[in-house]
Parts: structure tokens; C-alpha cells; sequence
């Protein structure tokens, strides 16, 4: 699902930066996230380092060369295979 939400994000907002407001409206509607579960959601995107923080309420898309078509490498990266 991260993976899904940071395709999402690329493909919107390229490398320019983006709100807090935004990206909660983008799980709000696109995804149907439920309010209390947005925080702890950007949190592990940023952990997860595929956004960072570009001032207080302020986020960066960063590039990974993750290809979500393929998952193998995904899964090895994260250490699940």
C-alpha cells in the first residue's frame, strides 16, 4: 500500500513539495483512510523513506528505484525473502 501511495504521489507532484492538507486529502478520498490513521501513516512513510519532511507541514516524493511491477526486489530489499 505505501508503495501504491508513493507512486501516487510521484506521479502527481514530481519533485516539487507538497502540504500536509494534500496528502491527507489524497488518503482521505483515494483511499478511504479513516482520520485517525493518516498520522501513523505519513510517520512510516517517512520511515520508510519514500517522503521527507520539507519544513513543518511541508513533503518531498523521494525517488527510489523500487518498480512496483516488480516485487521480488521490493520483498528482498525489506528482508521478507
Amino acid at each position: 500500500m505505501y508503495l501504491l501511495i508513493h507512486h501516487r504521489l510521484k506521479e502527481k507532484y514530481r519533485n516539487y513539495p507538497f502540504d500536509r492538507k494534500e496528502l491527507c486529502i489524497i488518503l482521505g478520498k483515494l483511499y478511504l483512510t479513516p482520520k485517525k490513521l493518516r498520522d501513523p501513516i505519513i510517520k512510516e512513510l517517512k520511515d520508510f523513506k519514500l517522503i521527507k519532511s520539507s519544513g513543518l507541514n511541508k513533503f518531498e516524493v523521494i525517488k527510489n528505484g523500487f518498480n512496483i511491477n516488480n516485487t521480488s526486489k521490493i520483498f528482498r530489499a525489506v528482508g521478507l525473502y
